[in-house]
């Protein structure tokens, strides 16, 4: 499919780029001015921080009931929420037995 009178050979004198903006592109180099610092096996693996998952946690108003066990949850605690809204205890507190 040579016609046109366009060979695709680029080392053949007759070669004409189809895409003459190729060359008044700027090929230049750029290099980094910070210190290289080793990536942990963590970072590698993309598995979030400490941090990341101490700011991802919930923690419930003072006012609320647990959806699970139905006894109050105390401002500030670790909860989940529940498909329906409500909120259970991270590990509901044990009930004991009435004697």
């Amino acid at each position: 499919m040579q016609g046109h009178g366009m060979s695709r050979d680029p080392y053949d004198p007759n070669y004409s780029d189809p895409h003459p903006e190729r060359s008044k592109v700027k090929m230049t180099a750029a290099f980094a001015d910070e210190d290289f610092v080793e990536a942990t096996e963590a970072d590698e693996a993309g598995r979030p921080s400490d941090e990341d998952i101490a700011s991802n946690e919930l923690h419930a108003a003072s006012d609320q009931v647990c959806a699970h066990c139905g006894q109050p949850i105390a401002a500030g605690a670790d909860v989940r929420k529940t498909l329906s809204g409500g909120y259970v205890h991270e590990m509901c507190p044990p009930r004991f037995a009435r004697t």
